[in-house]
């Protein structure tokens, strides 16, 4: 689509957007026009990029499931240390929390 369709297009585009009604004729043109842009709309897709970003979420994902890891023992460590804890400092460490 040149330039000239395209500014006489967009107010179509616009006024479609905002709800408004076209008459058969407008909606002709915009239907043309809003055919012609996806027509001319080329995605091509950076695939080392994207393998990239695989690779990313993965070693992330390991990442994740390493720190899990760690979080599950440090939390059943605590459990065990607070359990021998007498229950005035147990209150005392409760308290902290808030």
């Amino acid at each position: 689509m040149n330039r000239d369709a395209y500014e006489a297009w967009w107010p179509l585009h616009l006024r479609v957007a905002l709800g408004e009604m076209l008459t058969s004729e407008e909606q002709r043109t915009y239907e043309h026009g809003l055919h012609q842009l996806h027509e001319e709309e080329v995605l091509t897709p950076d695939l080392r990029a994207i393998k990239k970003v695989r690779k990313e979420i993965k070693a992330l994902e390991v990442e994740h499931g390493r720190l899990q890891t760690k979080k599950e023992s440090l939390d059943a460590e605590i459990a065990v240390l607070e359990a021998a804890l007498d229950d005035r400092t147990r209150q005392y460490l409760n308290a902290e929390d808030d």
